[in-house]
């Protein structure tokens, strides 16, 4: 490029003076480079991880976090400390990354990075999310087979189940036995709850047996974010006799009454 100078009256081109300029941008290296691995990620529960910027040139360097896609929106969603700024001659600037997962499922999200006055374009970082539900585990019975033992017949008798949330979030749950409740002869106290994370849950199932027989069944415990679902074995033998008397018949007493007047006692079976 010239600059030329013209002079009216005179001539034109009188002079010419070259015109140089050396354009730079500044260079920031990315860490991670390609993929920021979140790892497993619990739903809806936040996790942070950082991705540091390091400008290596002698010239400020600025940044942009350019809007996480909108469609991404339904997989996860993902929120940066600090949207933009400068990194000064050799400066490093660290951003913090909070994602919070809105599906269960293993899936990449782009995050793009623009450093104005670089030709190439938005550098594209992956983040990589593996999300789950909450995760619950049996700790009593630890062989997952709540035996009553003998039982008497048409009596309740009640035996507990404990459950432990070894989760960073909630757990809501619906528990049932495999039989209908009109044909099973166990039943839980409680059909619906929410086991908070890393706490115990008990859970009280009655048994009625109406025969000397052996009774079998299974509780499901369903967690209703993650349709999973725990098993846990029933069993029961039923014994004594199936008519009884609430009162014992040797026992009962009229007390002092007149004579030649008819007394009545009721006794249930």
């Amino acid at each position: 490029m010239v600059l030329v100078v013209n002079i009216i009256g005179v001539g034109d081109d009188m002079l010419s003076i070259p015109i140089k300029a050396t354009c730079r941008a500044p260079k920031v290296t990315i860490s991670p480079q390609d993929d920021l691995d979140f790892g497993k990620v619990y739903l809806d529960f936040p996790k942070t991880k950082e991705v540091m910027l390091k400008n290596t040139s002698d010239l400020k360097a600025k940044f942009i976090i350019l809007p996480q896609n909108h469609d991404t929106k339904v997989l996860a969603i993902y929120e940066v400390d600090k949207n933009d700024g400068v990194i000064e001659p050799y400066g490093e600037q660290e951003i913090q990354v909070t994602l919070r997962a809105k599906m269960l499922d293993e899936f990449r999200l782009p995050m793009r990075i623009e450093i104005l006055g670089n030709e190439a374009k938005a550098s594209t970082l992956n983040i990589i999310v593996v999300s789950h539900g909450p995760e619950v585990d049996v700790t009593d019975p630890p062989n997952k087979i709540l035996d009553f033992g003998n039982v008497d017949v048409l009596i309740d008798f009640d035996a507990t189940v404990t459950l432990f949330n070894k989760s960073q979030i909630d757990a809501e749950f619906h528990a049932f036995t495999r039989e209908s409740s009109e044909k099973s002869w166990f039943k839980p106290e409680i059909t619906k709850g929410v086991i908070k994370a890393h706490e115990y849950f008990k859970i009280k199932v009655l048994c009625n047996a109406n025969d000397e027989r052996t009774y079998q069944d299974k509780l499901h415990v369903m967690m209703t974010e993650t349709d999973s679902s725990i098993d846990i074995d029933l069993v029961a033998k039923g014994q004594g006799q199936t008519i009884y008397d609430y009162k014992k018949l040797q026992d009962i007493n009229f007390g002092t009454n007149y004579t030649f007047r008819p007394l009545i006692q009721e006794v249930f079976i």
